[in-house]
């Protein structure tokens, strides 16, 4: 009986997140993406006090949540395209209502796992980051720094992710396996497919010199012209060209005959240049 009461309780926590949804489609959340401060509440969006507390265990949704949520959504996609999709673009996507079912469906998930009692210890959390193959280096294991170096590309805090994991884990307990993630709007997916389909098409027409047959030969003012108009195809670089001897020490030293006399001649003429000036030091009390 007690088994039955839980399923039962189950089905009517989804049903009512079924409503909530219809609630905000009907009422409008583009707003919400403009509301400013902590305290702006998705219950008022439109004017319309929404009754949605009681479904999500009685904590209120902010539009801060949605809206990080929806920057979050524009940042992956900017980094699987390259290319940030404009506000009116994302909203044409439907980017902020899955925002909002994704914030949504985080909290009927936390209240879920409140309501039947499934906690998670942090050494589950711990091996369940490090098998993420996304944070193991090339040894196969668990690498501190590129686990810190991918939160901080998704802009994702550390404790922001380990509660994303913990919610994960106990929503497999809960569902028997791993949540999914929300479909991707169709008009986001058609937009994806087309860019990364897209082709380019050259025809080109090959002419072989073969069927090239009695062409005339062309006169001295048609070669005279064609080469006034095309002179700089047939110009190359000016070259110089020029001729010289090469002699080194070695190949005249044998041939000439230095005196003792000479040398020092040369000595005293250039004794500068073997010299150093005079120093000479000196001591003088003060």
């Amino acid at each position: 009986m007690n088994q039955f009461r839980k399923y039962a309780r189950y089905i009517v926590l989804f049903v009512l997140f079924g409503m909530l949804i219809i609630s905000f489609a009907l009422w409008g959340v583009g707003d919400m993406l403009r509301m400013g401060g902590r305290s702006a509440e998705v219950a008022h969006v439109g004017g319309y006090r929404l009754p949605v507390y009681g479904w999500v265990g009685g904590a209120p949704i902010y539009a801060t949540e949605v809206r990080e949520q929806f920057n979050r959504q524009l940042e992956a996609i900017q980094r699987q395209t390259g290319q940030r999709p404009e506000p009116d673009q994302a909203l044409r996507f439907g980017l902020h209502v899955r925002a909002l079912e994704e914030v949504i469906q985080r909290a009927v998930l936390d209240y879920s796992i409140k309501e039947f009692g499934l906690t998670v210890s942090d050494e589950e959390v711990r091996a369940a980051i490090a098998r993420n193959p996304a944070f193991q280096g090339t040894g196969g294991s668990f690498d501190p720094l590129l686990y810190r170096n991918r939160l901080q590309q998704a802009r994702i805090s550390e404790p922001q992710f380990v509660n994303d994991m913990r919610r994960e884990i106990a929503a497999s307990q809960l569902f028997g396996v791993v949540r999914a993630d929300g479909l991707v709007p169709k008009s986001l997916r058609d937009d994806l497919f087309k860019m990364e389909s897209e082709k380019r098409v050259a025809e080109t027409i090959y002419v072989p010199d073969a069927i090239v047959v009695d062409v005339p030969k062309p006169t001295s003012e048609q070669l005279g012209t064609y080469f006034e108009a095309n002179k700089a195809k047939f110009q190359i670089p000016e070259f110089r060209a020029f001729s010289y001897v090469m002699m080194t020490i070695d190949d005249v030293q044998s041939q000439v005959a230095v005196t003792a006399d000479a040398v020092k001649q040369e000595y005293e003429a250039r004794s500068a240049e073997f010299g150093t000036p005079e120093k000479r030091d000196g001591d003088q009390p003060i």
